[in-house]
């Protein structure tokens, strides 16, 4: 039995070679017809491989710049997009601190004004003044510690 698989598996073995070679030498034919095709239609077949080649370039490849964030990534125009709107909503966010400060200091200077003129000091105004202080430095304390944070982090 071992013995007639054996022969079975050499014969269908010699049948997928001959039908291989057979196949090779028509392909090679082929190659050989198409080759001449080639070089009979050069231009023509310079300006077709151009054309492909540069319909799968618009097609297939994204414009990209260097990114804002990283300078050695790449982006593409949503992802640049997104990082634009980044920036600009964390600079609102830095400009609405700034006017929140300026308003804090305005308050303090009107606060010192009254108590210079010697009128009568508003216990809910120094309270709401010390608060406001306080909230600073706690705001300030933690950009501190986010800072040194990022700073631990591992970079991606």
């Amino acid at each position: 039995m071992e013995l007639l698989k054996e022969g079975l598996k050499k014969c269908v073995l010699l049948f997928v070679m001959s039908t291989f070679f057979a196949r090779v030498k028509k392909m090679k034919y082929s190659v050989e017809k198409i080759w001449r095709l080639i070089r009979h239609n050069q231009c023509l077949t310079t300006a077709a491989v151009v054309c492909i080649a540069l319909a799968c370039w618009i097609y297939g490849c994204q414009s990209q710049v260097e990114s804002m964030r990283t300078s050695d990534k790449k982006v593409t125009r949503p992802q640049l997009k997104i990082e634009v709107d980044t920036f600009l909503a964390e600079a609102k966010l830095k400009f609405e601190d700034l006017n929140r400060q300026d308003a804090f200091k305005r308050q303090l200077f009107e606060y010192a004004t009254v108590v210079a003129e010697g009128s009568s000091v508003n216990p809910v105004g120094v309270a709401v003044s010390l608060f406001g202080i306080l909230g600073i430095g706690a705001v300030a304390d933690n950009r501190r510690k986010d800072g040194v944070i990022k700073g631990l982090k591992p970079k991606a």
